[in-house]
C-alpha cells in the first residue's frame, strides 16, 4: 500500500510491526514542555522534541511507512507548536502572492489548482502554512510569494470576490484544519491558528464558474 500525504494513517503498509495502522486517536501521547513521547498499545513509538527529528523505536524504524508517516506528522506537530497548522487547501501564485483555496471536498480547489499554469501551482489538497511577522507563508515552500488571501471557492455563473467576515470564515474553516498531535491534544490551539490566520489575511468567497479564465480575474483583481 503507497504512503499518501492527504491520508498517511491509512496508507501504512498492512504488515507494519505493529498490529494496527496508526492513527492520532491510536497513538497514547505523553507531553513535555518541549515535544512529546508516543506508544501505541503499549509498544514505544516515536520520541519528538521541538527543532528535533523524530526519534523511532527500533519496532517503528523498521517499517518505512512508519517512518514517513511519523516525519510528516511530526512536520505538522512542529508546525503546530510555533503558531502554524496545516489547511485542506490548494494553492496558486498571482504575481507576486499566493492564494489559498480553502474548502470541504468538492468544492472545487482542485479544479482552480488546475487552472493555474504548472510554473503557478504551489500545493494542491493540503497547505502547511506557517505565521510571522504578519505574514502567512508556506512551510515547505518558503521561496514561494506570502499569502494574499483565502479564498472559499463558490460554484456560480459569474466571477465575484466577496469578502467573508472572520466569524463565518473562522466556521467555515474550522473543518478544514488537518490536525497533528499539537492540536490533537489541545482543540482550542485549532482556533488560535485560525484566528492568527484571519488577522494577517482576508478571506474571500469566490464566486467562480468552471471556467480557466478564473486566473485572469485573480491576477486582475491582485495586481
Amino acid at each position: 500500500m503507497t504512503w499518501s500525504a492527504a491520508n498517511p494513517a491509512a496508507s501504512l503498509a498492512a504488515d507494519s510491526p505493529f498490529e494496527v495502522a496508526p492513527s492520532t486517536a491510536r497513538l497514547q501521547v505523553r507531553w513535555h514542555d518541549d515535544g512529546c513521547e508516543a506508544h501505541t498499545q503499549g509498544v514505544p513509538a516515536f520520541s519528538w522534541r521541538l527543532g528535533q527529528p523524530p526519534e523511532l523505536s527500533p519496532e517503528a524504524y523498521a517499517s518505512q511507512a512508519w517512518r514517513d508517516y511519523t516525519r510528516y506528522l511530526m512536520h505538522r506537530t512542529s508546525l503546530e507548536f510555533t503558531g502554524g497548522g496545516t489547511l485542506h487547501a490548494s494553492a496558486g501564485r498571482v504575481g507576486s502572492r499566493s492564494l489559498v483555496f480553502c474548502g470541504a471536498s468538492g468544492a472545487g480547489k482542485s479544479t482552480l489548482y488546475g487552472h493555474f499554469s504548472p510554473e503557478d501551482r504551489i500545493l494542491d489538497e493540503i497547505c502547511d502554512l506557517r505565521l510571522s511577522e504578519s505574514r502567512a507563508r508556506f512551510a515547505l515552500y518558503p521561496d514561494a510569494p506570502p499569502v494574499a488571501a483565502v479564498c472559499l471557492p463558490v460554484h456560480s455563473d459569474h466571477f465575484e470576490l466577496v469578502p467573508v467576515p472572520p466569524v463565518r470564515a473562522l466556521h467555515t474553516m474550522l473543518p478544514e484544519v488537518y490536525p497533528g498531535l499539537w492540536f490533537g491534544h489541545r482543540p482550542e490551539a485549532v482556533v488560535d491558528f485560525l484566528s492568527s490566520l484571519l488577522e494577517t489575511v482576508p478571506v474571500f468567497e469566490l464566486h467562480t464558474p468552471k471556467d480557466p479564465h478564473v486566473v485572469q480575474f485573480l491576477r486582475e483583481f491582485w495586481s
